[in-house]
């Protein structure tokens, strides 16, 4: 008896959190281009204060809940679908880079190197091998 409550209040959780979303994307769909830049400015200082104020092992949590659950929902994906994201991908990638100058560029690639490195100088000798032998297969496949 007990489990059937709990099923129905998960059901009807999930019910009124789909009536949230819905509701919540009407709003947003009449929303103004300044009102749409508002909004999301105050919920990345909302973001930015809560994440401020975790502990680190809140944060591990955190990653590890996010790194499950992206997981989970990769693995329901068709290759179609898999194919439509990269392709997605590929092409907000390729805008974005059209829009950076030369400073930033330079910027970006110093940021690439710096995270190379830290991930070079972290890993085992093992690992480190074995992103030398993928290093020199991506570099005879080009």
């Amino acid at each position: 008896m007990a489990a059937k409550r709990a099923q129905a209040t998960l059901e009807e959780a999930e019910r009124q959190w789909m009536l949230v979303m819905e509701r919540s994307a009407v709003r947003r769909a009449a929303f103004t281009p300044e009102q749409a830049e508002r909004e999301r400015t105050l919920v990345r200082e909302r973001s930015a204060a809560r994440r401020a104020a975790l502990t680190p092992q809140q944060v591990d949590r955190e990653r590890t809940v996010a790194r499950d659950r992206s997981s989970a929902r990769r693995a329901t994906l068709t290759l179609k679908e898999i194919e439509k994201q990269r392709e997605e991908t590929r092409e907000k990638v390729a805008a974005w880079r059209a829009t950076l100058t030369p400073k930033k560029i330079q910027l970006q690639q110093t940021l690439a190197t710096e995270r190379t490195m830290s991930k070079r100088t972290a890993a085992s000798p093992n690992e480190a091998e074995e992103q030398r032998v993928v290093a020199r297969k991506k570099s005879a496949a080009r």
